[in-house]
């Protein structure tokens, strides 16, 4: 998988520095679109689903920006545990932020 398509943010020690194999030492990624549909949210939970398995990250974050939706209801992957999603946008001017979890959405019902 080519991981260096799209706009994904990493947070970890480069293995090319640490000398770790390249799934040790990741912390966080994000992958960020703007005004993303559902198609292209889905797409971008692949991407983190793969993130998550092959390079062990334990936490990613999809930012829709200038959107009210991140799509979270929306995701069937194997790591609901390690995803959470923010939507933001301009309210009359306003900045305004939704971010949720999956496991929040689905105790909310």
């Amino acid at each position: 998988m080519d991981y260096t398509r799209g706009p994904i943010i990493v947070l970890h020690k480069p293995a090319e520095i640490t000398g770790a194999a390249v799934s040790d030492n990741n912390y966080a990624v994000w992958a960020l679109k703007r005004h993303a549909s559902g198609e292209a949210a889905a797409d971008d939970f692949g991407k983190l689903d793969s993130m998550f398995s092959v390079l062990k990250y334990p936490l990613g974050f999809f930012i829709n920006i200038d959107a009210s939706d991140h799509y979270l209801r929306s995701y069937e992957g194997p790591f609901p545990e390690r995803l959470y999603g923010c939507a933001v946008w301009l309210d009359q001017g306003n900045p305004t932020v939704r971010l949720d979890s999956i496991t929040r959405i689905r105790q909310s019902g």
